[in-house]
């Protein structure tokens, strides 16, 4: 059931996440920040998508995004069938619904970024190099404090739970917590840029599938942090 739903979330993702728009067409291996020139050209559709399609695109994202990583972290029991599938998709509501909330916060700061012209309104990644570049430190400082350890250590700790719907979503909210700053940077690469989704989806769910992943977090932060150095340098 877990990969029926991951395979319909990226599925629809590939698709163009109800956008109109080519998702190829919005993909960019690297960081943009000023140089828009480097970039793919696309056409915008005639009207743009509405807040409700920007809304589905981002939930429909996250969920392929995170789901992977839900099954490490399922009781033995769940992960060999043994468990009712109702219980199964109670869980996987209570965490879906974790990500709606983040998806719906997600939607407003899109819109708000775009307003104010920090954020291609075609494309969706950041045209303002400072922007970028906080976005990174801030994402990769935040590997390095007490916060992020112990979500990630609340995540292993859950495993015994029994799945259900407030288990899924005390589950969903402490994987906000772990990952919320890292998924920022999809304002960085691209909101629908399927190389920086895709390169996000790895780091997370390896983070969160590894027994010891202080070290882990700790390249990735690092390796963001050399990333904003990288950006800012670029530009003397």
């Amino acid at each position: 059931m877990l990969v029926v739903l991951v395979l319909l979330c990226w599925a629809f993702l590939l698709a163009g996440a109800g956008m109109g728009m080519s998702i190829s067409k919005m993909s960019y291996p690297g960081i943009v920040g000023h140089r828009t020139g480097d970039a793919p050209m696309m056409d915008m559709p005639v009207a743009g998508p509405g807040p409700m399609r920007v809304l589905g695109m981002w939930w429909g994202m996250m969920l392929a995004m995170m789901l992977p990583g839900i099954w490490t972290h399922l009781p033995p029991d769940t992960q060999a069938g043994r468990l009712p599938v109702w219980r199964l998709a109670s869980h996987i509501a209570g965490y879906s619904v974790a990500w709606l909330g983040f998806s719906i916060a997600a939607t407003g700061v899109q819109y708000g970024l775009v307003s104010v012209g920090l954020l291609d309104p075609m494309k969706l990644w950041s045209t303002n190099l400072i922007l970028s570049a906080a976005l990174l430190v801030c994402a990769g400082a935040y590997q390095f404090l007490p916060t992020k350890r112990q979500s990630l250590e609340s995540c292993r700790n859950m495993k015994g739970a029994t799945p259900s719907f407030f288990a899924g979503l005390s589950y969903g909210r402490t994987c906000l917590i772990a990952t919320t700053p890292m998924m920022g940077l999809l304002f960085v690469g691209g909101v629908m840029n399927i190389y920086w989704i895709v390169g996000l989806t790895i780091v997370v769910t390896v983070e969160k599938s590894l027994p010891s992943p202080g070290w882990f977090s700790t390249v990735a932060g690092a390796s963001l942090l050399a990333a904003a150095g990288w950006l800012l340098a670029s530009t003397i």
